[in-house]
């Protein structure tokens, strides 16, 4: 519990200060601090993205319920998509680029993003074609206007 607002454990019995493994560890160390939930914390911008994530699985049919699934890694081996679609005529891609730098990727025809690596949601966040560049150690998650317009408000 926590990740989602970007949780850690201190305590100085280790060497760089952290608990990484808590499990017999006090209440102290594994309580959640939810004052750290500020409207302007980084902590609370994490939490907001991961509400962002559930409420796209949770709006969007094709997420739960597709006729295809291709993952596909990039010719460069930097990273790699995931082509969703439900048969019909919905699709979406969510493209992954674990490296420092950005990737380039091609998209055929028009998408509307719905994650952009700091937010996510159901709603347009812009709308993308032909190539574009994938931020380095990031995620993007594009539909196309069926899935949007499949969007269960």
């Amino acid at each position: 519990a926590g990740e989602e607002m970007l949780r850690t454990k201190p305590n100085d019995k280790y060497e760089f200060g952290f608990d990484h493994n808590s499990y017999k560890s006090s209440d102290e160390i594994n309580n959640l601090k939810w004052s750290t939930l500020s409207a302007d914390s980084n902590e609370y911008k994490m939490m907001q993205y991961y509400a962002g994530l559930a409420a796209i699985k949770n709006n969007f049919p094709i997420f739960n319920d597709y006729t295809e699934f291709n993952v596909y890694v990039n010719d460069d081996k930097v990273g790699f998509s995931i082509v969703l679609k439900d048969g019909k005529g919905g699709e979406a891609i969510a493209v992954f680029n674990p490296k420092t730098y950005g990737v380039k990727y091609t998209l055929n025809g028009t998408w509307y993003t719905v994650c952009n690596g700091s937010q996510a949601g159901i709603t347009n966040l812009g709308t993308v074609s032909g190539e574009i560049t994938i931020p380095g150690t990031s995620g993007v998650i594009y539909v196309n206007q069926k899935v949007l317009d499949s969007a269960k408000q």
